[in-house]
């Protein structure tokens, strides 16, 4: 700003413009007060909040219908991808306390040949991750898809010890199905819906990256 109101005065000067230019200097010099007398919150802290909104919202829009929704602290989410049987891969994206966490993200790629839809390429991939009981245990399970997805998926969530609440999004329109069946669609700014939005994009990209790596190394054998 101060750069564009500078080039501005040189040029008010150059026109011998001098009313024009000494308003434009009284601008520069009020923004520069304003800036050295107020404090602003560093962009980590904006984010930090923005994150405790989407928790929030989210909370309130899940636990009608999610009884033993305890805590989103970590909420995992799944998207499969496939151009041909052999490149088909399965993403899983982590958001921690509301924030995307890179460091946590998994891909697996699908080894069993008789999974073929992406019903079967999820539960192969879900499956597998459930088994890491090392990883951190999840407090939501988020799924690109809906009633389909969830119908296969929850042999394995009754056979946990400890319930894992398990969520669909579905597409077209975007709207949350939950493994009763029953759906509902949140007001488009609403930030708990985004927050999934944004965990189901991520996974969509993510999955899509790792196939065209496995396409790439593929096309050079």
């Amino acid at each position: 700003m101060i750069k564009n109101l500078t080039q501005q005065i040189k040029s008010a000067s150059a026109q011998q413009d001098f009313e024009t230019a000494l308003t434009l200097r009284t601008k520069i010099e009020r923004f520069t007060h304003f800036v050295q007398t107020h404090t602003f919150r560093d962009s980590a802290s904006i984010s930090y909040n923005t994150s405790d909104l989407k928790l929030s919202s989210l909370q309130k829009l899940l636990t009608s219908e999610i009884n033993h929704l305890t805590s989103l602290h970590r909420i995992e989410c799944y998207d499969a991808s496939n151009s041909a049987l052999h490149d088909s891969t399965v993403s899983l994206v982590v958001a921690t306390d509301g924030l995307l966490d890179r460091g946590q993200y998994r891909r697996f790629r699908v080894k069993n040949p008789r999974s073929r839809s992406d019903f079967d390429r999820l539960f192969e991939a879900v499956s597998r991750r459930l088994k890491h009981s090392s990883w951190p245990q999840p407090d939501l399970i988020v799924i690109d898809g809906g009633t389909p997805q969830l119908t296969k998926l929850q042999p394995l969530f009754d056979l946990l010890p400890e319930p894992i609440p398990l969520l669909g999004l579905a597409k077209h329109p975007d709207r949350l199905v939950f493994p009763d069946g029953k759906t509902l669609k949140p007001a488009s700014n609403d930030p708990g819906f985004l927050l999934l939005q944004e965990l189901r994009n991520e996974a969509h990209r993510f999955a899509n990256s790792y196939r065209r790596v496995i396409e790439q190394n593929r096309t050079k054998l």
